[in-house]
């Protein structure tokens, strides 16, 4: 069995102030269509789909110059949220041998957490 994990944390604060400044240009360039429609302006719910791009691209091994922030999309699975990978993202997931995912969100008023754990059959 292969195990993977990642976790990331943002300041909802920097995060807000960032936002702020951009109008929806920042959300536009980390967001698909349908989170940007779910996030719809809050910076909590931005903050943990953040974060859960970044756990997924640390449990890949990857960073943002391979794998692109719209590569790992966010999804409501019947209530508990859920990943699907696109790209560069699915393609390394691929090459791990990477199958089941499982996703963790939190905020405060001031972070947002994301815990990503990836599970699959090893080569062998």
């Amino acid at each position: 069995m292969i195990l993977r994990n990642g976790v990331d944390i943002v300041d909802l604060t920097d995060l807000q102030r960032r936002m702020d400044r951009s109008q929806n240009d920042l959300l536009a360039a980390f967001l698909t269509k349908a989170e940007q429609d779910y996030v719809n302006g809050r910076v909590d719910r931005a903050g943990t789909r953040w974060a859960a791009k970044e756990a997924t691209m640390k449990s890949l091994g990857l960073g943002l110059d391979v794998i692109g922030p719209h590569d790992v999309e966010v999804v409501d699975n019947g209530g508990a949220p859920g990943l699907i990978l696109h790209g560069g993202a699915i393609r390394r997931a691929r090459e791990l041998n990477l199958t089941i995912w499982t996703l963790s969100l939190s905020h405060t008023p001031q972070f947002a957490i994301a815990s990503v754990v990836a599970f699959g059959e090893s080569h062998a």
